[in-house]
């Protein structure tokens, strides 16, 4: 089958909020407003090319191990950071986080600079002369059936020093190669909300979503109804 790619285009901003899972201040939170943050982040796009305004609000995720290169200046502190937002990743969705050499061999490409991604932007030669973003992050391959096959995404080099503001990048790339590929605005202190790069860790609300979507129920291809459907009869959120 063919494959459709995806840019989820200038995704630069975002993160954290007071809401725990299992304490009382989750509790105070419906299922619905749960569910409401889902769709908006997960089944909704920021912008993308080749889906149809169904597709856009299909269940996307991956399902294999998630292999990173990382392009660029990333030694010592840098690395060592992105490496522990990986784990924090792989715990919330049972998928293992590897490191690879070369990048043919890579299904999450990150660069430190927008000169590493060359072989992402067909303007980048222009683009490279102009102020660049913060960060960046899309999906670059999403096959017919909904799984996500590569993404990518790179930090502005000017944050290489910056130890708060590479973790918040870093986990931002990471949930749009999860499937997150949109904001919210109701959400305060999300590493979704937009348009304030709050430079805070995923919140625990967040966290929550993420291993809400990579539950094995919800299935790629599902719509909010079928979701909303299986996360009440199996009891998902409880």
């Amino acid at each position: 089958m063919g494959m459709k790619i995806i840019i989820n285009a200038a995704i630069f901003f975002l993160l954290s909020f007071t809401i725990s899972y299992g304490d009382s201040t989750l509790e105070k939170t419906t299922d619905r407003k749960i569910l409401s943050f889902l769709e908006d982040t997960a089944l909704s796009w920021y912008r993308s090319e080749g889906l149809t305004s169904s597709e856009e609000k299909m269940c996307k995720k991956r399902t294999e191990e998630i292999k990173v290169f990382l392009a660029g200046d990333w030694d010592g502190l840098p690395e060592y950071i992105f490496k522990r937002c990986g784990q924090e990743i792989s715990r919330l969705t049972d998928l293992n986080v590897s490191y690879v050499s070369d990048s043919s061999y890579c299904n999450l490409y990150v660069g430190m600079g927008f000169d590493t991604m060359k072989d992402y932007y067909e303007d980048w030669e222009v683009k490279n002369n102009m102020k660049k973003p913060n960060c960046d992050s899309f999906i670059w391959d999403l096959s017919d059936d909904f799984e996500i096959k590569h993404s990518g995404g790179f930090i502005n080099s000017k944050f290489i020093k910056n130890e708060k503001m590479k973790e918040f990048y870093s986990y931002k790339i990471f949930v749009t190669s999860l499937g997150f590929t949109d904001f919210s605005l109701y959400q305060k202190n999300s590493i979704f909300q937009a348009p304030f790069d709050t430079g805070r860790p995923p919140s625990n609300l967040d966290k929550f979503i993420i291993r809400l979507l990579y539950q094995k129920e919800i299935k790629r291809k599902m719509k909010m109804y079928d979701i909303s459907k299986i996360v009440k009869s199996k009891k998902l959120i409880d």
